[in-house]
């Protein structure tokens, strides 16, 4: 389990389930740039270990539109090397509006389309 913490409220927890079958993020907190980097980091070494992803946005208090290129990014990667990622909860509004100011709601992807 990969646990990466900015500070008390703020947070990524990385874990695999015990059938190595799905990979779960789950982030508190404010998703920032670099937050973004650290879960394609941790994703990307476990890719060949697991079938799909999951990623719980559902305590995310505010995102940095910065991260929503590269948030996109790893999630386009993954899809093509047949390893989708997975919305988990209820997608904040705080994450959707970000989405929506940087132009990716467009996409089918997390909390967009089917």
């Amino acid at each position: 389990m990969l646990q990466y913490l900015d500070n008390a409220s703020s947070s990524i927890v990385f874990s695999i389930d015990e059938s190595a079958f799905s990979g779960h993020v789950k982030i508190s907190g404010v998703l920032t740039e670099r937050k973004a980097n650290e879960i394609r980091k941790a994703v990307e070494r476990s890719a060949n270990v697991v079938e799909y992803f999951k990623l719980n946005l559902e305590n995310v208090t505010a995102v940095d539109v910065s991260c929503i290129e590269a948030l996109y990014a790893t999630c386009e990667n993954l899809g093509k090397s047949n390893k989708p990622v997975q919305i988990e909860g209820i997608c904040p509004v705080a994450f959707t509006s970000a989405v929506e100011d940087v132009g990716y709601s467009y996409h089918k992807w997390l909390c967009f389309g089917p």
